[in-house]
């Protein structure tokens, strides 16, 4: 797995921002969460895509 792309003090700046208490003890459980989605979208992002057109059905659901 790589470095985590945001770190705690980053994310409690963020959730300040936008409005949220920092020393809510909800937002430990949230930051884990948070790393994961965007560890998933990094993947995402990294994806070969060259190529394919964007939709939203794949070719083998048409019939």
């Amino acid at each position: 797995m790589s470095q985590p792309t945001l770190d705690k003090k980053t994310f409690l700046i963020l959730a300040r921002q936008a409005g949220f208490n920092p020393t809510d003890p909800h937002l430990d459980e949230l930051f884990p969460e948070v790393q994961l989605m965007l560890e998933r979208m990094e993947m995402l992002f990294d994806s070969p895509v060259d190529g394919f057109e964007p939709g939203y059905r794949s070719p083998e659901s048409e019939v």
